[in-house]
């Protein structure tokens, strides 16, 4: 009995120590699969660096305030306060340059090619070789190819054309000048009539009187149509700069004259700059006679005396209703009042009295002097000036000059 006791207890004891065992491990297997399911924050952009097999839980984003201001458009109203060019067809103007004249000029334009269209295509189509020409002969003498279109103005083209007051050819010019310009114009032959001749005659006059201009190529077209004298008279009288300037003093033809030539160039080729061959209204300097060896003169600002216009020189007196109707000219080299008063018929007395000490002075003067002649003789002084500078040479090497 003891025996079957002892045996007892022994298995009661390993019984025991079984269970404790079999608790140990469990507890140990208990505790490896809390440490596996164990929740660590990990901050990873680069997900190829997460471990194979590791349970991902992506952690709740904090709530953040987001300025919804920013996808609201917000519209800001800019006032656009450039001036539009205005266009008549292809040709721009723009109101910032041209001012009070840009409807005028729009309005113009179109309506002249509206109403001419027909006959500037016609003439287009039948002159292209006498327009080639024209380009060549104005190219050589400096002159902008634009001013072709006078030609189509003053005559239509007709080589035949004949003015009520006895102008002829292409260009329209009159006798006088025609012969003043190396044409031959006589009862037996008219080279006014000439294309070719006259074309390169044209050539010239455009050339003298645009340096008289200096370089404005619109009051030269004025000038070709109303005569230079009379430009010149409007500008002092008006104190205008440009063409644009004196517009409203010129007579209705001559306005129209210069509108149908910047019309008529810009409808013959759409690349014509002719509205830009003036000075636009303001510009800088006023155009004053400058040909050859001539300059500006027309800073010889006279002062005012007992009603008289007095220059400080010599004291001239002038009256100012004569003041009206003098150019102003700067000349060098040989020049005589006598010479001068013969080739522009005009008294010599009155053109002394103009100029007192011109002749003693243009012999010693190292820079040019001025000469007052009257405003509406200077085309003719224009055309002139090569014969009066050889009859005045003749005449102080006779006259004047140390005999040795």
């Amino acid at each position: 009995m003891n025996f079957n006791f002892i045996v007892s207890i022994l298995l009661l004891l390993v019984l025991g120590s079984a269970q404790k065992a079999s608790a140990q491990a469990t507890a140990i297997s208990d505790g490896k699969k809390k440490a596996k399911t164990k929740v660590v924050t990990i901050a990873i952009k680069d997900t190829t660096l997460i471990p194979k097999g590791a349970k991902i839980i992506r952690a709740k984003k904090s709530k953040q305030l987001i300025d919804s201001s920013r996808f609201i458009k917000r519209k800001i109203a800019v006032k656009d306060e450039r001036v539009r060019p205005k266009r008549a067809s292809h040709v721009r103007v723009d109101p910032a340059i041209y001012g009070k004249h840009t409807d005028f000029i729009v309005n113009y334009l179109s309506n002249y090619h509206k109403n001419y269209a027909k006959k500037l295509t016609r003439i287009k189509r039948q002159h292209r070789s006498h327009f080639s020409f024209i380009e060549n002969v104005f190219r050589k003498y400096k002159v902008p190819k634009e001013l072709k279109a006078l030609a189509v103005i003053e005559s239509a083209m007709n080589f035949q054309a004949i003015s009520s007051v006895g102008a002829r050819g292409p260009w329209q010019f009159m006798p006088e000048t025609g012969r003043l310009l190396g044409l031959r114009v006589d009862s037996r032959v008219d080279e006014r009539v000439d294309f070719y001749k006259s074309t390169k005659a044209a050539a010239k006059y455009l050339t003298r009187l645009n340096k008289m201009f200096k370089g404005d190529w619109l009051l030269t077209v004025a000038g070709y149509n109303w005569g230079p004298g009379n430009i010149t008279k409007a500008l002092n009288r008006s104190k205008g700069k440009t063409y644009w300037d004196i517009k409203n003093k010129l007579p209705r033809e001559t306005r129209n004259h210069v509108m149908a030539f910047i019309a008529t160039s810009t409808y013959l080729d759409q690349s014509s700059v002719a509205l830009r061959l003036g000075r636009a209204p303001g510009g800088t300097k006023a155009p004053r006679p400058n040909f050859g060896s001539f300059a500006s003169a027309y800073d010889d600002v006279p002062t005012v005396e007992n009603n008289t216009i007095a220059f400080k020189k010599g004291q001239t007196k002038i009256a100012p209703s004569e003041l009206d109707n003098i150019a102003i000219l700067k000349v060098k080299g040989a020049y005589t009042i006598g010479v001068i008063s013969k080739q522009i018929g005009f008294d010599q007395t009155t053109l002394t009295r103009w100029n007192p000490t011109f002749d003693t002075d243009i012999l010693s003067a190292e820079k040019p002097i001025y000469l007052r002649i009257p405003a509406d003789k200077l085309e003719l002084f224009i055309l002139k000036k090569n014969k009066i500078v050889r009859e005045s040479r003749l005449y102080i090497d006779k006259n004047i000059a140390p005999k040795q």
